[in-house]
């Protein structure tokens, strides 16, 4: 990223001119856009997707069926420089559920307890943000199952 914005700076400047120091000068100039551009870069700092979560499966095919649904706890790896986490936690659609009505968690652990009263097929993913509140991208979904 670096590298092709200073070749684009190289064609927006124009030549080194004839006076002493205005070559270093320009450099200057072009190392302070770096710092400022990558310390702008939409806060997130590279924040990655969270991975490691548990319960569940990836296949909404074959979910386990968890049995202690009342008192579950979602888990998941920290993320580096992740301020917290913000849980998404999608119920079965029904005619009286909506996926809509998903109800969302915010923890600052790595972890959150799971809201009482969910049963069917249960879908969950989690992503972090930054102190800023500027969001990573999704962890993959995990599936499980509650007995009604």
């Amino acid at each position: 990223r670096t590298r092709a914005w200073v070749e684009r700076m190289e064609q927006l400047l124009p030549p080194p001119s004839r006076y002493p120091g205005a070559g270093a000068a320009l450099a200057v100039a072009g190392l302070v856009a770096i710092i400022a551009a990558s310390s702008h870069d939409g806060g997130s700092g590279g924040l990655s997707a969270p991975t490691g979560l548990a319960p569940g499966s990836a296949s909404a095919q074959q979910p386990p069926t968890l049995s202690g649904c009342r008192s579950l706890t979602l888990s998941w790896r920290p993320v580096s420089g992740a301020h917290d986490y913000v849980v998404t936690v999608e119920p079965p659609s029904s005619p009286t559920r909506s996926a809509a009505a998903a109800p969302t968690l915010t923890t600052g652990a790595a972890s959150v307890a799971l809201p009482r009263g969910l049963y069917g097929l249960i879908r969950w993913h989690v992503h972090a943000r930054d102190a800023r509140g500027k969001a990573g991208p999704e962890s993959s979904s995990m599936h499980f199952y509650c007995p009604g």
